[in-house]
This record gives structure tokens, sequence and C-alpha cells, in this order.
């Protein structure tokens, strides 16, 4: 590949010209595994933990700072997922939009992300 389609390539796929990095499930970015690593292990023992005793109450929260790896953390859950015998499904959420329709907003979100294929 020459030196202009190696930059175009990376003009269309950059994940640093914007503040947001998009839909988790486009697995539009490679995975680097060292990136978050000690978060990835804590979800996924959490994950198991909970397919192993579906009655236990818990839940995660993914949260930082605009490209701490937030979206890619949560392709990596879904990649893995996906490969195991007990697939799990999340919502993932952006930012409240309208703090009047919160509720509203949430029961959207986590509606459409229910439906996604696992």
């Amino acid at each position: 590949m020459d030196h202009d389609a190696r930059l175009d390539l990376f003009r269309r796929h950059n994940p640093f010209t914007s503040s947001s990095v998009g839909d988790p499930w486009e697995a539009t970015y490679p995975n680097v595994p060292s990136i978050n690593e000690h978060a990835f292990r804590g979800l996924w023992q959490l994950i198991e933990q909970k397919t192993r005793s579906p009655a236990l109450n818990c839940a995660g929260l993914i949260l930082g700072e605009v490209g701490s790896g937030k979206t890619h953390l949560l392709g990596r859950i879904l990649t893995r997922s996906k490969q195991t015998r007990f697939p799990c499904a999340f919502a993932y959420i952006q930012p409240l939009e309208d703090p009047e329709q919160t509720y509203r907003y949430l029961l959207r979100e986590v509606m459409v992300n229910l439906f996604h294929p696992m």
C-alpha cells in the first residue's frame, strides 16, 4: 500500500478526530489488549460470576475521560462474549441528550441495545 493510500485510510478511520468513537458493535478499530486490561479482566470476571449465579445482584458501570478507551473496552467484551457458550448483552448509552426526558431516553437506549443480535 503506498503512502497516500495509507494516509487516506487513516483519515477515514482515525479514532482521534472526534470526541466520540461511536458504536462498540462496529469493529472499526483493531483490538489492543493492553488498553484497560485490568478493567477488562474485572468486567469479564463479573460477567462469568453472573453466568454461574444468575440470581446474583450485580452491575457494572464504565466511566472515563474522552479517549480513555471505554468503547474499545466494550468492543472487547462483545468479542469475548460472542466466543463463549453464554453470550451476554448490555446497554451502551451515550450521554443524556435531554435532561427533561431522562427515563424515556434510558428506556429507549436499553431497548435498542437489547435488540442487537447476540
